[in-house]
């Protein structure tokens, strides 16, 4: 969703909100981790041109799921925080 003043070499408003979910799945030989995280940002498009611009964007990610399949009979510690910072930077050209 784009919002905000308009660009003066786009007719796209610059301010933009985003959101998705991430999957990530990690393997070792003693367990089996998997994730789900929601991830909300809010950013900014900045055209230098008007095909050429750059995206710049911050927010948090949400912990959704967490399983931890353990494979062997060690101890499992787990201390990761379920809210973390996200960032993201991207350049784009427009076709």
């Amino acid at each position: 969703m784009h919002f905000g003043c308009v660009s003066k070499f786009s007719d796209r408003r610059p301010w933009y909100s985003r959101s998705g979910l991430t999957y990530l799945r990690s393997e070792t030989s003693t367990y089996i981790e998997k994730f789900v995280y929601f991830n909300f940002r809010i950013g900014r498009e900045i055209n230098f041109s008007k095909k050429i611009g750059i995206e710049l964007d911050a927010g948090a990610i949400f912990k959704v799921f967490f399983d931890h399949i353990g494979k062997t009979d060690s101890v499992f510690i787990y201390e990761r925080s379920w809210i973390l910072p996200s960032f993201g930077l991207a350049v784009f050209y427009r076709l």
